[in-house]
């Protein structure tokens, strides 16, 4: 399929640079239509493609690698696109665009040898068959186990325990996804609102040119931070599966950040802020690929993906709102405090639920072995 959403995003992208030749405003549209079901697609189609040849104990580092990719790209985006744009006018750069999509299909292609030559979690088995295999990789190739002998008896599961399994793991997933949400809404306000805080609080006294350059300084610092701080909470989330703390942690520390905004130098608040977006982005996506199986990761991150598109385009109007109702960007600022806070008890909501979740599956796995032998 991710063929499929490739080819998409290339026949967007060339009915967009048609339709700028053409000047007509139908045939970009229908062209930005067709190159945004294939974007998401693809986005939701990775990050099933990352869990299903990872494993629970690698899945941090993998999304941070992804994560970082994803920076980078905006980040050369955000530098070169607008020279290349006023040099070589909007035709050129939307076919620039066109062959970029190209190099990504090549890659696919690329993509597509490696899988076979390899299979999803190949490398399990030989952490089983190494004398040097250590506790977490045979325990997550057990895990592995007990799931293929699921599927092929799963007559023997109760229909009653299964369906408790099932209501335990959407409950969970629910509340992580109410605190994830809120924590990206937070991100995305705060973002919107700090050119404000920035201007009025902190660059009042300089010129209009300065203050924009000021402005622009910061926004790269947090974008630098936040792009190397994800690899460090990936690894640290792996190898000190520390998934659950993170989640709990994040909502508290990103409060904290945005207390600390309006009273301390831009410089290490919104460096604070940076790595405040890496630990919920980890701690989101990581967390999902705990509880939830393989076959249910797709739904589940193309609902995650809607939610943030649509928060995305919503934090905008939110902030508008409340600018004009208020006239006050701290008490904004405030806001996505509080909102943060009740994040917060989302996590631990999902904590207790995820902990109910790990009882009820182990007990279950419990009497499908015992059924085995």
């Amino acid at each position: 399929m991710m063929t499929v959403f490739m080819v998409l995003i290339i026949t967007g992208v060339t009915m967009v640079s048609t339709g700028v030749y053409n000047s007509s405003i139908i045939l970009m549209l229908l062209g930005r239509v067709i190159y945004g079901l294939g974007g998401d697609s693809l986005l939701v189609s990775q990050w099933g493609y990352i869990t299903e040849f990872f494993t629970k104990n690698e899945i941090g580092v993998a999304f941070a690698i992804k994560n970082l990719f994803v920076k980078l790209a905006e980040k050369a985006n955000v530098d070169f696109n607008p020279d290349f744009f006023l040099k070589l006018g909007i035709f050129a750069t939307f076919n620039m665009a066109a062959i970029l999509c190209w190099v990504g299909l090549g890659s696919r292609a690329l993509l597509l040898l490696v899988e076979k030559k390899h299979k999803p979690k190949e490398h399990l088995t030989l952490f089983q068959k190494s004398k040097k295999s250590n506790d977490n990789d045979s325990g997550e190739a057990r895990q592995e186990e007990i799931r293929k002998k699921r599927r092929t008896w799963c007559c023997c599961l109760p229909t009653k325990e299964a369906i408790k399994e099932d209501i335990a793991m959407y409950k969970t997933f629910f509340c992580l996804l109410v605190f994830g949400m809120i924590g990206m809404a937070s991100q995305i306000g705060f973002t919107e609102i700090s050119s404000k805080l920035l201007e009025s609080q902190w660059f009042k006294d300089l010129p209009t040119a300065e203050i924009t350059e000021e402005i622009s300084k910061i926004n790269t610092i947090v974008n630098y931070i936040s792009t190397s701080s994800v690899l460090a909470v990936g690894f640290l989330a792996d190898k000190l599966k520390m998934y659950t703390p993170i989640a709990i942690v994040s909502p508290i520390y990103l409060s904290a950040v945005y207390a600390l905004s309006m009273y301390v130098k831009p410089a290490i608040s919104f460096s604070m802020f940076g790595v405040g977006q890496s630990l919920t982005q980890v701690s989101l996506w990581t967390c999902m690929s705990q509880i939830l199986p393989q076959n249910k990761i797709l739904v589940s991150t193309g609902l995650a993906v809607s939610l943030q598109n649509a928060i995305l385009t919503g934090i905008q109007y939110v902030n508008a709102l409340l600018l004009h109702f208020t006239g006050d960007y701290k008490f904004v600022i405030y806001f996505y405090l509080g909102l943060n806070l009740i994040g917060f008890y989302g996590a631990i909501l999902y904590v207790k639920n995820k902990t109910e979740l790990e009882r009820i599956t182990a007990e279950i796995d419990k009497k499908v072995l015992i059924e085995m032998k």
